[in-house]
């Protein structure tokens, strides 16, 4: 699976998607290795299940591999199985419709390739889509757009601190919802249609969220 990887690598140019489909066990992250092998890209290539989508910088000037797995986030009303198998023709149509209803994953993946850019190293990505279920676990908020599959939470120590990064999108061109300090330790950041530019900081569940890039002693970080 790994060589078919490698050889589909190298029929493959800038902007191809590559879609697969198969159960738990079946070979597509193998598959995902062997291409991120033939295009020479930053690894590892691991699973994205749990963050939704990795991006791995080329090592030799071509294209990035964004690895993302879109079918939790691709609609919250349909099982796995009405989302595979609905003619291709519907799922075509309801696409051109809302893109990125029907497909939310791509609009956080590709916000966050705008970011990867930005810093010019690979983002660490610690979370990503969220089951209504895991979101109440972990104590998320019931209106968290991580369970739109619109959020994600990073670091790159390769850049910088997470205040040097917010910084830095803040700065940047890139629209995005919110990019929230969180607890000084991550970046939130989550995209939507309508972005809205929010900055904010939290360190206390307490106080909650404070508009704003805030330091530890609340002063506003130029």
């Amino acid at each position: 699976m790994r060589e078919l990887g490698r050889r589909l690598a190298a029929t493959l140019r800038a902007g191809d998607l590559v879609v697969l489909t198969g159960a738990l066990g079946a070979g597509k992250t193998t598959l995902a290795q062997g291409i991120g092998d033939g295009l020479q890209v930053r690894g590892p290539v691991t699973s994205p299940t749990f963050v939704i989508a990795r991006v791995h910088p080329s090592l030799t000037g071509g294209p990035a591999l964004v690895h993302a797995s879109v079918i939790r986030p691709y609609s919250h009303s349909l099982s796995d199985d009405e989302i595979l198998y609905r003619p291709p023709e519907e799922r075509e149509a309801e696409a051109k419709r809302d893109p990125v209803k029907t497909f939310p994953a791509r609009l956080l993946a590709e916000g966050l390739e705008r970011v990867r850019m930005l810093t010019g190293f690979p983002l660490e990505i610690s979370s990503g889509y969220r089951s209504p279920e895991l979101n109440r676990r972990v104590g998320g908020a019931n209106s968290s757009q991580h369970v739109q599959g619109l959020a994600a939470d990073f670091t790159c120590a390769e850049f910088g601190s997470p205040v040097d990064i917010i910084k830095a999108i803040r700065d940047s061109g890139i629209e995005f919802d919110q990019c929230i300090l969180e607890y000084a330790k991550w970046v939130h950041i989550s995209f939507s249609k309508v972005p809205r530019g929010r900055v904010l900081t939290i360190y206390d569940p307490g106080e909650g969220y404070l508009d704003g890039l805030l330091d530890e002693n609340g002063k506003h970080v130029a």
